[in-house]
C-alpha cells in the first residue's frame, strides 16, 4: 500500500521530536501562518506603518517556542522521543 509522502515525512518527525515538543512545533507553525495572514487583513490593529500587533505576536510566539525547544534540548528535559518504549 502507497503511503502519501506527507505521511512518511510526519512519520520522520514524530520519531525525532522529543515528548513535549510536538505542542512547541504547532506553536510555531500556527505562528508562521498566522504572521502571513494577519499581513493580508486590511482591518487590523497596526502597531507600526507595516507591522500589526498581531504579527508581533506572532515573532514573540516564534522566538519564545523556538527558545524552549533549544533549552530542553540542552538541558536534558528532552531526553525520551515519542516512539521510545
Amino acid at each position: 500500500m502507497e503511503y502519501p509522502r506527507c505521511h512518511y515525512s510526519l512519520k520522520f518527525t514524530e520519531s525525532e521530536l522529543a515528548q513535549g515538543e510536538l505542542f512547541l512545533t504547532y506553536v510555531i507553525w500556527y505562528s508562521i501562518g498566522r504572521y502571513y495572514i494577519e499581513g493580508l487583513r486590511t482591518d487590523s490593529l497596526m502597531l507600526t506603518e507595516s507591522l500589526r500587533i498581531a504579527q508581533v505576536i506572532s515573532i514573540v510566539l516564534v522566538a519564545v517556542a523556538i527558545a524552549l525547544v533549544v533549552y530542553r534540548r540542552v538541558r536534558g528535559h528532552a531526553d525520551k522521543r515519542y516512539l521510545d518504549a
